[in-house]
C-alpha cells in the first residue's frame, strides 16, 4: 500500500535515472517512490527539475512547509482525472446561490456536529464542557437561517470560539488560552496550526485523484493563490483527525514540553517533535474504520477521498450531500 512521505530535515531532493535520493547533514536516503502517493517536504528542501519531471511522471504531489510549519504551496502534477463537464458543473455551483448556500450549510453543520463529538469524548469532563456544547449546538440551529455566506462564516467563527475554549478543560498537561495563529503563542496552537496545515495539504492529495477543481469552494471564497475548496473540506474533518490526536498525543504525554522550541512570542515544534507528530498523523490515516455503505474496511484517509466524491456527486448528478459526520463513520 502506497503512503504519504513525510521530510522534516532540511535537504536535498536529486533524480538519478529512476531513482530519487534524499540528502541531508544525516546521509544519504533512496525514496521508494513507487510505494509513495505524496511528499510532504518540511523546512528547507530543495527539488531539481528532474525531480520535478520524474514526480509529474508518477502522479505524486509534492507539498511545501515553512519554518513556522505553515503550509507554502505545492507542486500538482498534470490532472489525469481531467472533465470539463464537472469542472464547469462546479463553477456553476458555485455561481448559483442558492446551490452554494446548500453546500455551505451542510460544510459548517457538519464541522460543528464534529465539534460536539469531540467534547462528548470526554464523559468524565461532561459537566464542565455542557455550556460548550450548548453553545455548539445553538450555533448549529443557527446555520438554517443563514441567509449568506457571510452571515454563515460569522456562525461558523463563533463555534470555534465556543470550542476552544472547551480545551483546556479537555487537556490535562497543557493549556491552550485563546486560539493565536500566525505564529503560534504556546504547544497547543502550534500543534492545531501544524495539524491544520497537514491535513490541507492532504486534502490536496486526495481532490488531485478525483474531476473537481481544488480552486473553486462554497464555503470560503475562491482567491488567488489557494486551493480553497481544501479549506472547504478540510472544515469537517479538523475536529475528528486532527484535534482529537493533538489532545490525545498531549494527555498521554506523546509529545512534551521537550519537543517545542520556545522563542520570543512564537512555539514551534522541534525537529524530534515535527517526527512524532508526523508519525502519529500518518497513524492515525491509515487507521481504518469500517464503511457501512460500503461493506468493508477503508482508512481514515481514503474518508477524505470519500467525501470528494459525495462532493462531486452531488455537483454532477444533484445527489443528495451529506459530508462526514464522526459520529455515524462517514
Amino acid at each position: 500500500m502506497k503512503r504519504n512521505l513525510y521530510l522534516s530535515s532540511n535537504g536535498r531532493l536529486h533524480r538519478k535515472e529512476s531513482t530519487i535520493y534524499y540528502y541531508t547533514k544525516d546521509g544519504t536516503r533512496v525514496i521508494p517512490i513507487d510505494q509513495v502517493k505524496s511528499i510532504t517536504a518540511i523546512g528547507r528542501v530543495s527539488v531539481t527539475s528532474g525531480v520535478i519531471s520524474f514526480l509529474s511522471q508518477k502522479g505524486i504531489p509534492l507539498h511545501f512547509f515553512g519554518y513556522y510549519g505553515n503550509y507554502e504551496g505545492s507542486f500538482y502534477p498534470r490532472r489525469r482525472l481531467v472533465s470539463g463537464f464537472a469542472i464547469v458543473a462546479q463553477a456553476a455551483a458555485h455561481l448559483d446561490v442558492h446551490r452554494r448556500m446548500r453546500i455551505a450549510r451542510a460544510i459548517v453543520q457538519s464541522c460543528i456536529k464534529n465539534m460536539v463529538f469531540v467534547c462528548t469524548r470526554y464523559a468524565h469532563k461532561q459537566s464542565e464542557l455542557s455550556d460548550v456544547v450548548l453553545q455548539l449546538e445553538a450555533a448549529h440551529d443557527q446555520v438554517p437561517s443563514a441567509v449568506d455566506v457571510a452571515e454563515l462564516m460569522s456562525i461558523e467563527g463563533r463555534a470555534w470560539i465556543a470550542y476552544y475554549s472547551g480545551f483546556n478543560l479537555m487537556l490535562t498537561n497543557f493549556r491552550m488560552g485563546g486560539r493565536v495563529k500566525r505564529p503560534p503563542n504556546n504547544p497547543v496552537n502550534a500543534l492545531i496550526s501544524f495539524g491544520n496545515s497537514l491535513l490541507y495539504s492532504t486534502i490536496l492529495t486526495q481532490i488531485f485523484h478525483t474531476q473537481l477543481d481544488p480552486s473553486i469552494s462554497f464555503l470560503h471564497e475562491p482567491m488567488e493563490r489557494r486551493f480553497s475548496l481544501a479549506l472547504d473540506i478540510a472544515e469537517v474533518f479538523k475536529p475528528s483527525l486532527v484535534h482529537l490526536l493533538i489532545l490525545k498525543a498531549l494527555n498521554l504525554r506523546q509529545l512534551t514540553l521537550d519537543d517545542f522550541d520556545h522563542e520570543t512570542g512564537c512555539c514551534l515544534l522541534n525537529e524530534s517533535g515535527r517526527r512524532t507528530f508526523l508519525s502519529l498523523l500518518d497513524a492515525n490515516l491509515r487507521e481504518t474504520v469500517r464503511h457501512p455503505h460500503l461493506k468493508k474496511s477503508v482508512s481514515n484517509e481514503y474518508l477524505l477521498r470519500l467525501d470528494c466524491y459525495k462532493l462531486q456527486r452531488h455537483i454532477t448528478e444533484n445527489s443528495d450531500y451529506s459530508p462526514f459526520l464522526a459520529s455515524r463513520g462517514y
